[in-house]
C-alpha cells in the first residue's frame, strides 16, 4: 500500500520486531509486481544495545530476517552497550556493561560498511556532544543521525552542528510520536500548528512535516493508516512561507521521548535523563483526557502533573491511572518502584489505553495486588497490528510478582497470555475478558479455582466476542469450581454449551 503510493524510504529496528514483515512486504513486491527492484528501495535499520559487541553479526542476522542482501543505511540505535543476555526490551540494572566502549561498536559498523552489508552507517539518538566524541575517533564519519526532531523539539544546536560536520539530520516522531506508548498529540494540536494548516487549507501533520522538510531533514511517519499515509505525502505538496515558519518558532520546545529506562544510578553510564541528553529537559509533553486522577503523590513523575498535591495523598490501595490518555514505561511510573512506594496497594485499574507488556508491566510487581483490570492501548483485534507476544509477556510478568491476584479483567488478552496468568497466580476467582473467541478458553480453562467469568463482546459489534459449544465445553472441563457464567455481547452459544457448564 505504501509503496504504490510513493513511499521509498523503509526505516526499522531489531527491537522493532518488524524486519520480517518489512522483508517479507518489499520482497513481494519486487517478485509479484516487477514495478520496483531492490535499488528503488532505501532500507534503515539499527543495531540495539545488547549487539554492540558484535554489530556484524548482528546486521546478518537483520539481513536473514529481511531476506535481503544488504542494507541502505545501519544506525547505532543508542549510545549505550548492553549485555549480550539483556532483558528485551527494557534492559534490567543489571544489564548495563560497565563502560560505553563506543569505540569499539563503531569499529565494528565500519567492518559492517568495508564487508558491503549496507551502503553507509550513522548513529541515532546521538546529542551534539555524544557526537562530537565519536568524531573524534572514527574511520568512517556517520552519514546520519536519526534524532527525535519536531516543531516542538527543533534541534537547533544539533541541526548546526550537524550541517557543519555534514551529517544528515533524519528526524523520528516528526508528528510527536501520538500513536506510541510515549507520545504526545500536543503537536498536531497545537493552536499554531493548526491556524497554519487552517490558512494553507492543509492538516496539521501536514504542516509538521513540512517543517521537517524545510529545515533539511528527511522525516520518519509511521501510520498503519491508508487515509493517513497519504495525508502523510500529501506534505510534499504544501509549502510554508516565512511567517509560517517564524510562528512555528514561537512554539516552547519541549522533548516527548526521555528515555528513564536507560538511565539508573548504578550501573547505566547514565545517572540522570541530563546525562543521556546532555541537556537540561524541560517539562514533558502530556495530554490527559479528564481532571480527575487517582494518582498518590510520588507516583506519578513530579514532571508529569501540573501540580500532585492537587490529586491527594498518603497511603492508598486503589491506583487508577485512567484519566491519563497513555501510559508507559518511559515516563509514566518513577524508576519502577511501585510496590516500593506503595505497600497498601492491592487494586489497580489500567483502562486507558494501556499498552501492558514486558517493558512496562515489572512496574506493577507487588505480591499484595489482588485486582487487576487492563485495557491495553493496541488490541490483538485491530488493523494496528501488535505482536501477540508482547501482551503475553507483559501477563506473565504481571502474574509472576502478583501471585495473590484473586480478579483479572482482560481486553484483547490471547490464550498464552491467560496460560501464563493461570500458572502464576492460582488464586485467581473472577475473570472478565471482552473482545475474546475461541482461541483463548484453553488459557481459561486453566483457571482451576475461577469461581466467576464474564464473556463479553463490544457494543459497536465489530469486536463482538465468538463463543461456541465447543469453547463452553472447554471451559467446563477445566473451571470445576464455577458457579456464575455471564454472556455479553456473545455470538453462537447454545443451549448445548450452556449445558455443558451446568
Amino acid at each position: 500500500m505504501a509503496i504504490k503510493m510513493g513511499y521509498r524510504h523503509f526505516d526499522t529496528a531489531t527491537i522493532y520486531g518488524s524486519e520480517g514483515a518489512v522483508g517479507k512486504a518489499l520482497n513481494d513486491e519486487f517478485l509479484n509486481y516487477r514495478t520496483l527492484g531492490r535499488e528503488d528501495i532505501f532500507l534503515t535499520s539499527k543495531v540495539w544495545g545488547s549487539d554492540h559487541h558484535d554489530p556484524v553479526s548482528a546486521l546478518k542476522r537483520t539481513l536473514r530476517n529481511m531476506g535481503m542482501e544488504y542494507l541502505d543505511m545501519y544506525l547505532v540505535h543508542w549510545p549505550f552497550k548492553l549485555k549480550p543476555w539483556a532483558c528485551y526490551p527494557v534492559p534490567k540494572e543489571s544489564d548495563f556493561e560497565e563502560t560505553l566502549d563506543l569505540e569499539s561498536t563503531w569499529k565494528g559498523m565500519e567492518k559492517c560498511l568495508e564487508l558491503g552489508l549496507c551502503r553507509c552507517i550513522g548513529v541515532s539518538n546521538f546529542s551534539t556532544k555524544k557526537l562530537d566524541s565519536l568524531l573524534q575517533f572514527a574511520t568512517i564519519p556517520p552519514a546520519v543521525n536519526q534524532v527525535e526532531m519536531h516543531p516542538m523539539w527543533r534541534q537547533k544546536k544539533l541541526r548546526e552542528y550537524c550541517e557543519e560536520h555534514k551529517v544528515h539530520v533524519s528526524a523520528y516522531s516528526p508528528l510527536g510520536g501520538p500513536g506510541n506508548a510515549w507520545g504526545s498529540t500536543a503537536v498536531i494540536e497545537s493552536p499554531i500548528i493548526k491556524s497554519i494548516a487552517l490558512k494553507h487549507n492543509a492538516t496539521p501533520a501536514q504542516v509538521a512535516l513540512q517543517w521537517g522538510l524545510l529545515k533539511g531533514s528527511s522525516v520518519i511517519a509511521k501510520s498503519f493508516n491508508e487515509d493517513r499515509l497519504r495525508e502523510n505525502f500529501g506534505a510534499l505538496d504544501l509549502k510554508l512561507d516565512d511567517e509560517d515558519c517564524l510562528e512555528i518558532e514561537k512554539l516552547e520546545e519541549k522533548k516527548i521521548l526521555r528515555g528513564e529506562y536507560f538511565v539508573n544510578d548504578t550501573t547505566s553510564p547514565y545517572k540522570t535523563i541530563q546525562d543521556l541528553w546532555d541537556a537540561k529537559l524541560v517539562r514533558a509533553l502530556w495530554a490527559y483526557s479528564s481532571t480527575r486522577v487517582y494518582a498518590p503523590n510520588g507516583l506519578i513523575e513530579q514532571s508529569s502533573l501540573p501540580s500532585p498535591n492537587r490529586y491527594g495523598h498518603g497511603p492508598r490501595t486503589f491506583l487508577s491511572l485512567s484519566s491519563i490518555k497513555k501510559i508507559g514505561p518511559n515516563h509514566s511510573i518513577a524508576r519502577q518502584q511501585l510496590i516500593l512506594r506503595f505497600p497498601n496497594l492491592n487494586q489497580v485499574d489500567l483502562v486507558s489505553e494501556c499498552w501492558v507488556s514486558s517493558r512496562n508491566s515489572s512496574i506493577l510487581l507487588s505480591r499484595g495486588v489482588l485486582s487487576m483490570h487492563i485495557d491495553p492501548w493496541l488490541l490483538l483485534c485491530s488493523k494496528v497490528v501488535l505482536e501477540s507476544v508482547l501482551i503475553d509477556r507483559g501477563l506473565k510478568v504481571l502474574a509472576t510478582g502478583c501471585q495473590n491476584l484473586r480478579k483479572l479483567g482482560l481486553v484483547g488478552g490471547s490464550e498464552l497470555g491467560l496460560l501464563n496468568v493461570a500458572k502464576e497466580s492460582e488464586l485467581s476467582q473472577k475473570l472478565e475478558l471482552h473482545k475474546c473467541s475461541d482461541c483463548i478458553f484453553q488459557g481459561i480453562a486453566a483457571f482451576e479455582n475461577v469461581q466467576i467469568l464474564k464473556l463479553a463482546g463490544s457494543v459497536d459489534r465489530f469486536f463482538t466476542s465468538l463463543v461456541t459449544d465447543i469453547g463452553l465445553t472447554i471451559v467446563a472441563r477445566g473451571c470445576r469450581r464455577l458457579v456464575k457464567l455471564e454472556l455479553s455481547g456473545c455470538e453462537e452459544g447454545s443451549f448445548d454449551g450452556i449445558k455443558a457448564i451446568g
